[in-house]
């Protein structure tokens, strides 16, 4: 029966452009029923396609490229240039200095997808209409995740069809005795940074301010439920960035004054409070900041291309790297985006992907009607915090994808309005 639903609703979202046969109308119906579908359903869900797991989030994806996108969508940028030296690193890096080839299967699909995906989103969207359904998708997803917390109630571990990651992915995790909200991404961190994505486009939401300053509530709330201190760290910086950057008429100076306020009294009045809290879960984030500390032992095994010479093969099947400062003298998770490209697949993968980030964040001083760009370059201390996991991954790629594409749309459109009035005729009588 699941399987069932899970078909049909990928069918409409393949289908329901066609029926329409407006693109100007279903385009966004069809995205913003995809993003819908992509946080709503848990990552481990799936099928098995040739030996490997493919999740139902990466047949969506690939569902709306097949159609939406088309060739003129893609142009170069210094993001799309990045992620295609990225990818071709990285493939040399799997055909010839030994990574796994799996690993570049999943940057290839899944964040290159995205990436084009993203751009395909610029070229066949309104801004407004992507703000707002951004925007929906986020607080139902933070309502969610507090519902959670409140009632500690979390039906999606239930769902272990399909012999997915199940035991991966399924358990919730704790903190000071607390469960950490993670609905359907499978992990905490995963579904803070994703929420901390959605707020400058909740931001650039055109409603009524009291709505705007509801949702924002509402978000914020379900990024605090997940109990992640990068999320918390990156949702102040993104906050503190949108103010400070976003000019648009959704925006108002006394709005974005006001918002400045009450997130000063709020982190006042809020943070002894979670201070407190954190406090009692000394132990965790003690031993979670050490394990992190702890990396910098392994970067001398890195190597330009290809994986850190200190990987092994563990006897369950699963790859970890030799250290003598983790338990078991083995690492079996690299919770840091960067630094787990290095060690899959070398230095100048590494290098790249830094790039992409600096990238993003030059963007910023043309970014005043650009949420997009703020959401991600406020992801960069989540990027030292997690591994690019679950429908995080394929969420930071989409955005990715969408700042390089409204950028394209909007050179275009300069250039259109450029060559116009050479391209009519003068009247003299004017």
């Amino acid at each position: 029966m699941l399987l069932f639903v899970l078909i049909v609703a990928i069918a409409v979202v393949i289908l329901l452009p066609v029926l329409r046969g407006s693109v100007a109308w279903s385009a966004p119906v069809a995205l913003g029923a995809g993003l819908l579908l992509v946080v709503m359903c848990p990552y481990w869900l799936g099928l098995t396609v040739g030996g490997m797991f493919v999740p139902a989030q990466l047949f969506v994806l690939l569902a709306l490229l097949a159609v939406l996108w088309r060739p003129a969508h893609f142009a170069w940028t210094r993001e799309s240039v990045l992620v295609v030296a990225l990818a071709t690193v990285t493939l040399v890096g799997a055909l010839v200095g030994g990574s796994d080839i799996a690993n570049w299967a999943d940057i290839a699909l899944v964040w290159c997808g995205a990436f084009l995906l993203g751009m395909t989103a610029a070229a066949v969207t309104h801004p407004t209409k992507v703000a707002t359904y951004v925007s929906l998708v986020a607080v139902l997803l933070a309502s969610w995740a507090v519902l959670e917390l409140l009632l500690d109630f979390h039906p999606f571990v239930e769902l272990s069809a399909f012999g997915g990651p199940y035991n991966v992915w399924s358990p919730i995790q704790y903190r000071g005795g607390l469960p950490r909200s993670e609905a359907a991404f499978g992990h905490s961190i995963a579904l803070g940074n994703s929420l901390v994505l959605a707020l400058p486009f909740v931001f650039a939401w055109r409603t009524r301010p009291l709505v705007k300053a509801g949702a924002l509530a509402v978000v914020l709330a379900g990024v605090v439920v997940t109990f992640s201190r990068g999320s918390l760290v990156s949702a102040v910086v993104t906050i503190s960035l949108s103010i400070l950057v976003l000019r648009m008429p959704s925006i108002s100076r006394p709005a974005r004054h006001t918002f400045a306020y009450f997130l000063v009294l709020f982190g006042v009045l809020l943070a002894p409070l979670y201070l407190s809290f954190l406090g009692s879960a000394s132990t965790e984030l003690n031993d979670s900041t050490k394990y992190r500390a702890n990396y910098a032992s392994i970067l001398e095994f890195l190597r330009w291309v290809g994986p850190a010479s200190n990987g092994i093969t563990l006897p369950d099947g699963d790859y970890g790297y030799a250290s003598s400062l983790y338990p078991g003298g083995v690492i079996k998770t690299v919770d840091n985006s960067l630094l787990l490209m290095g060690m899959q697949f070398g230095i100048c993968a590494m290098v790249l992907f830094a790039m992409i980030i600096i990238a993003t964040w030059s963007r910023l001083p043309a970014a005043a009607s650009r949420p997009e760009v703020v959401a991600v370059a406020g992801q960069a201390f989540s990027l030292l915090t997690v591994a690019m996991i679950t429908q995080y991954a394929l969420l930071y790629w989409l955005c990715l994808g969408y700042v390089a594409g409204r950028f394209i749309t909007t050179s275009r459109a300069d250039e259109r309005s450029a060559v116009r009035p050479e391209s009519e005729p003068s009247d003299p009588a004017r």
